[in-house]
C-alpha cells in the first residue's frame, strides 16, 4: 500500500503539535518520533538510504521506551508507561550511576534512545529546512548531505557515514520532484514549514535538556 505524501506529512506536523514541548510526555513523545519513520521513503524513495535511516529511527525510538533492557536498576512500569519523558530519564540517569553512564553499551538505555532520537530528529528537521533554500541545495541529495553532516552525521563512525554519503548520492527524482508531492510549490512549502516548525520546537528542547543532564560530548 503506497503512502500518502501529504497524509504522511500532515499526521507528523499534527503528532509534534500536540506535544507540550515543557512537560513532553514519554509515549507521546515516541509516538510522535515513530510518525517520522514513513517521511524517508516519501522523501528519498525505497532503496538503501530509507533502510539505514527507517531502522535507526525505530530502533533509538525503542530504546525510549524500553529503559530496562540494559537496565539492572529497573523503573517500574508505570514510570514508563504514564511518566512524562524528562523525569522519567532523570531517574534512569541516576539509577545507572550518573550521566557518565550515558554512553555506548551503557545501562541509561532510555536516554541513549532519547539522545539518538534527538539527533534524528535535527536531521529531519534540518532537510526539511534545507529545501525552502533552492539555490544552495538545488536537489534532494544536496539537502539531506548538508542536514546530515549537521546532525547525525556528526557521530556516525567513518564507514557508516561513507555508506549514508554514498547512499545519499543516488536518491534519484528532483527537488521539484519532491515538492510536487505535497502540492503546488506555494502549498508544499507551507507544509513543509509546518511540519519542520512542529519538529524543530520539541527537538530544540530535547537538545537543551540533554545538553544541561547529559554528557556534553555525546550530545
Amino acid at each position: 500500500m503506497s503512502l500518502d505524501p501529504l497524509e504522511t506529512l500532515q499526521a507528523v506536523a499534527i503528532a509534534f503539535e500536540a506535544l507540550n514541548p515543557e512537560h513532553l510526555e514519554l509515549k507521546a513523545t515516541a509516538d510522535a518520533i515513530g510518525k517520522v519513520a514513513p517521511l524517508y521513503t516519501i522523501f528519498f524513495s525505497t532503496g538503501k538510504l530509507t533502510d539505514i535511516l527507517t531502522n535507526d529511527l525505530i530502533a533509538h525510538k525503542n530504546e525510549l521506551l524500553d529503559p530496562t533492557e540494559k537496565n539492572q536498576h529497573k523503573l517500574a512500569a508505570e514510570d514508563i508507561e504514564h511518566g512524562q519523558l524528562f523525569p522519567t530519564l532523570l531517574k534512569e540517569i541516576e539509577a545507572c550511576g550518573g550521566k557518565d553512564t550515558v554512553k555506548k553499551g551503557g545501562t541509561a538505555t532510555a536516554t541513549w534512545g532519547g539522545i539518538w532520537s534527538t539527533r534524528i530528529l535535527r536531521f529531519v528537521a534540518n532537510f526539511m529546512l534545507n529545501l525552502r533554500d533552492a539555490s544552495r541545495f538545488p536537489t534532494p541529495p544536496a539537502s539531506a548531505k548538508a542536514a546530515y553532516k549537521d546532525s547525525i552525521g556528526k557521530f556516525h563512525g567513518f564507514a557508516v557515514s561513507m555508506i549514508v554519503s554514498t547512499a545519499m548520492s543516488l536518491v534519484p527524482g528532483s527537488r521539484d520532484d519532491l515538492i510536487k508531492k505535497f502540492g503546488g510549490n506555494d502549498e508544499a512549502l507551507a507544509k513543509l514549514d509546518r511540519a519542520f516548525t512542529a519538529i524543530d520546537k520539541v527537538t530544540t528542547v530535547l537538545e537543551k535538556w540533554l545538553q544541561a543532564n547529559v554528557d556534553a560530548k555525546i550530545v
